[in-house]
Order: structure tokens, then sequence, then C-alpha cells
């Protein structure tokens, strides 16, 4: 292997180790979370302040896998963009923030099995809205990931957020979507 990926690379096998120590602490918070769906997020949990974009870049870089390399082995091209536009900062719990993103990314890939395209968007909502029982002020960070899949049936997407529900038989848990959807709202956000 030559390049940028040459094991010799001093640079590139310390960013290789430290995506997987952060992937490893991620991994092992999945458990902690598993019976969380609804609960609110208590007053002495961590908050970390970070740029929405770097979190952004850091899951686009820790998917990389799947929605390049596994797309590419199966004769697909999955291109991903990042429109930092308004790059707000938020406080979140940085783990769940980030398999928050991933789960979406690889829902994404999942339903574009013949390609397509992800795309990023971080910006500051200008005024408030409601979705899913919660009030957003205008001023909050948005995050909305963009992608040129299939889509879902109406009867699919009313359901879409329950914890166990899934469209995709034995190669799916369920849990993905509820888990976003309980990071988010334990943040004080909303997701539509």
């Amino acid at each position: 292997v030559k390049g940028k990926e040459d094991p010799k690379d001093t640079a590139t096998v310390l960013e290789f180790f430290q995506l997987i120590h952060t992937s490893a602490r991620d991994a092992a918070q999945v458990v902690r979370r598993l019976t969380e769906f609804y609960r609110r997020r208590g007053a002495g949990e961590p908050l970390t302040p970070i740029e929405s974009h770097v979190v952004v870049e850091e899951v686009v870089r820790l998917t990389e896998p799947k929605w390049k390399t596994e797309a590419r082995a199966r004769g697909a091209t999955i291109e991903v963009s990042i429109d930092a536009g308004a790059t707000p900062w938020i406080e979140a719990d940085l783990s769940g923030l980030r398999e928050a993103l991933t789960n979406l990314v690889m829902n994404a890939v999942d339903a574009m099995p013949s390609g397509g395209s992800l795309r990023f968007r971080t910006s500051t909502s200008e005024t408030h809205y409601e979705a899913e029982g919660a009030t957003v002020p205008a001023g909050h960070a948005v995050i909305e990931v963009i992608d040129t899949g299939a889509g879902m049936a109406e009867q699919v997407r009313l359901r879409c957020l329950e914890p166990f529900f899934t469209t995709k038989g034995v190669r799916g848990t369920g849990l993905g979507l509820a888990m976003v959807y309980g990071f988010v709202r334990r943040h004080g956000g909303a997701i539509e």
C-alpha cells in the first residue's frame, strides 16, 4: 500500500487509531443508551460545546467505509457534501450526537442501493418551529441530513421513530431512528 494509507505514515496511523478510539468510546455509550429512548437529559450529564459543522465532518470521516468503500464494492457511488453555511455552536453529548448522525448516514446509504448523494447542511433557525411535539425557538442550531434515497411510504413515516420498528427485516434492529429521536428530544430539539 502506497501513499496516504501507507502503514509507515505515522500521521495516518495515528489518525486511524484516533478514529478507532472515538468509535470504541461511542460504541460503549450505545449500550447505556438502549433504554433511554424517551427519558429527559439529567442536569448532571456533561455537554460539550462544538461547532455543528465540526461534528458533521467527524461523522463523514467515521462513516466513510460505509458510504464510500462499501457502496463502491457493490458498484454504487455516493457523493457526500457538507454545506456549512451558518455553523452555530451547540452543546451536546458528543458521543450521542455522533451516534445520531451516524444512524442517519447508515439509513441514507441503505436507502440508496444504486448510489446517490448525501448532503449535510448546518444553519441557524430563523424562526421557531414545532415538530414531533417539541417547540424549537429561533436561533437554535439546525443540522439537516438530505439524501436522494427512495424515501418512505406514509405508513412507514408515521412509525419510523418507534423503537424496534424496522423495514429492513433481519438486517435491522429498529433502534437507529428511535435513538436519533431520543437523543434530539433529550437535548430539547425536534426532528422532522
